[in-house]
């Protein structure tokens, strides 16, 4: 999992060119292999930071990966524009964008629906925590491979 941030990690830093916007990444040298489709998740990968990119105007995007409670956890931070709390439950709902016309950038609202089904189809997780004005947080979680 590491080497795919690594290898996305030149995407996103010209994704943030011209934004004050610091991509920072804490990966655990230590993290065990996870069984994976490699495609399918940087598909997942570029879909939630692209978002973190696209609303995020200043301060930091960060890529976290640890073992927690077995498993391997990514945490990707942003202090980006937030999400509602009415907004959350649609999240990952195809076809869905909880952003209103102001912060509106484009795209077709399939990617953290389409990210989801990965994850799931990898037997892992994927939430989101989220507070309007204070940035977002997704978490994935996957199976240690064995």
């Amino acid at each position: 999992l590491n080497s795919l941030v690594h290898e996305i990690e030149k995407s996103i830093e010209l994704l943030l060119k011209g934004k004050n916007v610091v991509f920072k990444m804490e990966l655990d040298p230590g993290l065990p292999p996870v069984q994976m489709d490699r495609d399918k998740m940087i598909e997942v990968l570029m879909n939630i930071l692209g978002n973190a990119v696209k609303f995020t105007m200043e301060g930091s995007i960060t890529i976290k990966t640890e073992v927690l409670n077995g498993k391997v956890r990514m945490t990707i931070r942003d202090t980006g524009i937030g999400i509602k709390s009415n907004d959350m439950p649609k999240l990952f709902s195809s076809f869905t964008q909880v952003h209103g016309a102001v912060h509106r950038t484009g795209g077709t609202g399939l990617g953290l629906a389409i990210s989801k089904k990965i994850i799931e189809q990898h037997g892992g997780q994927i939430w989101a925590e989220s507070k309007d004005g204070e940035g977002t947080v997704f978490f994935v979680e996957l199976d240690i491979k064995s």
